[in-house]
């Protein structure tokens, strides 16, 4: 679905190329920039300022409507709190472009940088249109999920031990907790007896191995439920309507996953959409979040676990 707004735009979206990435002034390997994806992968390096160039294209004419247009480079870091818009300079191929330079305390976690153009039309400043986002990779945990793999670290800690971290002490009788203090990280309750010989168990049959998919189907269902509130956490509302999702690639990832599932929603645009209003005190949006749980339910895989296990018990 397509952010419609109540004046002129691009219709397509902005094209924002970048190269000449350097670090410390060190020109960085080719791997690390990828243009396929839109992504910067820093992580691994030490550095203190990020320089690259950014050049910014549009396929269609500029709306007739539109005065004193000018582009720029938003930067994002929704860790740091930080965001950094970057002016670009007209050129007289209708390409403005311009170098960045990012200071490395400015940023943290992940950033984006996404290519605007503003113009004046009726006497406001508007944004007429706008490119996909860049994702800058500061920490490995932020880089793509590789394939069969948990997009997170997965640890069996005591949950009423004075070492566990403070949202599992403050939750002893929990199977799981998803800790999003620094990196995401779901720890599951070594002190609930049995859990860890059952969740582990690969030859369990009948009741055990029922008992054990629908356990550990909602194991994930907590997991991927608290991303999705991280996510709607990061998303910013302004005051003219318009947002911006989430950051974090992995938060990205998981309502792109939520998406794909949901009845009533088209895609993952249309979900940040309705995430967006669903934030504003005015616009009522019901039955999101029972769409989103049952999306959820379904993801997971517990949906499927509930109805094996009903079916077989019900088969004698």
């Amino acid at each position: 679905m397509t952010i419609r707004y109540p004046w002129p735009t691009l219709k397509a979206p902005l094209t924002c190329a970048v190269d000449d990435v350097r670090v410390d002034g060190a020109v960085i390997m080719a791997g690390r920039v990828d243009d396929e994806h839109l992504r910067l992968r820093l992580d691994g390096l030490t550095w203190q300022r990020l320089d690259c160039r950014v050049t910014v294209s549009a396929e269609e004419p500029i709306p007739a409507e539109a005065d004193a247009v000018r582009a720029y480079v938003l930067l994002s870091s929704a860790a740091a709190n930080t965001r950094i818009p970057y002016p670009l300079d007209d050129t007289h191929d209708g390409s403005p472009s311009g170098r960045l330079a990012v200071p490395s305390d400015a940023v943290a976690g992940s950033f984006a940088l996404q290519a605007h153009v503003g113009a004046t039309i009726g006497g406001r400043n508007r944004v007429i249109g706008s490119s996909e986002p860049w994702t800058v990779v500061l920490e490995r945990h932020e880089a793509p999920v590789p394939p069969g793999g948990p997009p997170f670290d997965i640890d069996w800690v005591d949950f009423t031990s004075p070492d566990a971290p403070l949202g599992a002490r403050e939750n002893p009788a929990s199977h799981a907790f998803m800790d999003l203090a620094a990196q995401p990280r779901l720890l599951l309750n070594q002190s609930i007896e049995g859990l860890q010989k059952l969740l582990h168990n690969n030859a369990a049959r009948l009741e055990r191995r029922r008992v054990r998919d629908i356990l550990s189907a909602s194991v994930a269902r907590h997991a991927v439920a608290s991303l999705f509130r991280a996510a709607m956490a990061e998303i910013i509302v302004y005051d003219d309507g318009t947002f911006e999702p989430p950051t974090t690639a992995l938060y990205r990832q998981v309502c792109e996953a939520i998406a794909a599932w949901m009845s009533g929603v088209g895609d993952v645009d249309e979900l940040y959409e309705r995430l967006a209003g669903s934030t504003d005190a005015r616009v009522s949006d019901t039955d999101l979040s029972a769409r989103v749980d049952v999306a959820i339910d379904a993801l997971m895989g517990y949906t499927d676990a509930l109805t094996t296990a009903s079916r077989e018990v019900a088969d004698g």
